[in-house]
């Protein structure tokens, strides 16, 4: 299963788009972000898969520190964001 979806987020105080790819991998879902602004895509560059664990989105390859985590962690609060609104597909 493959599903595209959007979602907003805002990072620095700024509102940002991204598409999300939705894979399911055997009983595995992650979700591949494509951030639609050239600067934060290349932040991003190797470090934009996520999964669900627990209830949390946390990075598949976490950035131990600078602008990489942060984004990585404002990313995750928008993915669970889109979850709450019951738009991730979970099964």
């Amino acid at each position: 299963m493959i599903a595209m979806l959007s979602m907003e987020f805002e990072y620095r105080e700024k509102l940002y788009a991204a598409l999300v790819r939705v894979k399911k991998i055997n009983d595995n879902i992650e979700y591949h972000l494509t951030i639609m602004n050239g600067d934060l895509e290349k932040l991003l560059y190797g470090w934009h898969i996520f999964k669900e664990e627990q209830g949390r989105f946390v990075p598949c390859r976490a950035a131990e520190k600078g602008e990489t985590a942060a984004l990585q962690s404002t990313v995750c609060n928008g993915l669970h964001v889109m979850s709450d609104r019951d738009v991730v597909i979970r099964n």
